[in-house]
């Protein structure tokens, strides 16, 4: 009988430590006029994010912190975080949001989250709403790590890597 509660408080400690240990997705956001660049980047960090930046040149976001809770265990409202980067070539507007992967937190990918991006360049879309992650259902998708919007009109450049190389 003692031996089941050692092996029922060890696994619940696995868990606990497991948890705790688990990194937060976080996408980032930095306008560097100096390098005449917006950078989106997604990425895993053992650190949750410290906030936001007065200045909007860098900044970092949980996309769970972007949803609202309808109750115990469904997801309410979502959020957009909006920016604008000012280039060699004009003003870019930047939205990102949460992209969960349910609804319902307790249902298939509930405890999933990733986000989106957009960006424009007035009424011109520079790059479409785009998730970060394939779905959750997708071990074999793969995951845009860093997108790269150059002044002077280039063409975005985008990173991507396997899922389980993002996750290693």
């Amino acid at each position: 009988m003692q031996l089941r509660y050692v092996v029922a408080t060890l696994l619940l400690l696995a868990c606990a430590s497991t948890q705790a240990a688990a990194p937060y997705k976080l996408v980032g956001y930095k306008c560097d006029r100096a390098q005449d660049e917006l950078v989106l980047s997604y990425y895993l960090s053992p650190d949750k994010p410290k906030g936001d930046s007065d200045s909007f040149s860098e900044a970092a976001w949980d996309p769970w912190t972007l949803v609202t809770a309808k109750d115990d265990t469904h997801i309410g409202d979502l959020q957009t975080v909006e920016r604008q980067c000012r280039l060699s070539d004009g003003l870019y507007q930047v939205v990102v949001g949460p992209e969960p992967g349910n609804y319902d937190k307790k249902a298939r990918c509930g405890d999933w989250m990733t986000a989106w991006s957009k960006v424009s360049q007035g009424a011109k879309v520079i790059s479409a709403a785009r998730s970060f992650e394939s779905s959750c259902q997708d071990p074999k998708g793969q995951v845009m790590t860093r997108l790269v919007i150059k002044g002077g009109g280039k063409k975005p450049v985008i990173k991507t890597v396997p899922v389980d190389k993002f996750y290693d």
